[in-house]
């Protein structure tokens, strides 16, 4: 059974807000993460945006590259680590 369109969008926006979020913790400009997570700068923008969604292949790098554990990119995941750990 396919997810009805606008909970499709709403999901894909989650993960793009955590996504965000993640990488302004990281102080990482959408350049920066991309180079980390050795993917290009326009997905990083269009994840980040809802207009697409990740591979999993690609979430784990990019929970990589933000020292991140993968459920952190994910809605109603953990909240980022705490910095000063």
């Amino acid at each position: 059974m396919l997810l009805p369109p606008d909970r499709v969008l709403q999901r894909r926006l989650a993960v793009g807000e955590r996504l965000r979020a993640a990488r302004l913790w990281r102080n990482l400009s959408q350049h920066g993460l991309a180079e980390r997570a050795g993917i290009d700068i326009k997905t990083v923008n269009r994840l980040e945006s809802g207009l697409t969604n990740a591979g999993l292949d690609t979430l784990l790098d990019l929970a990589d590259a933000l020292d991140v554990p993968p459920a952190c990119l994910m809605p109603g995941g953990p909240p980022l680590p705490d910095r000063h750990g």
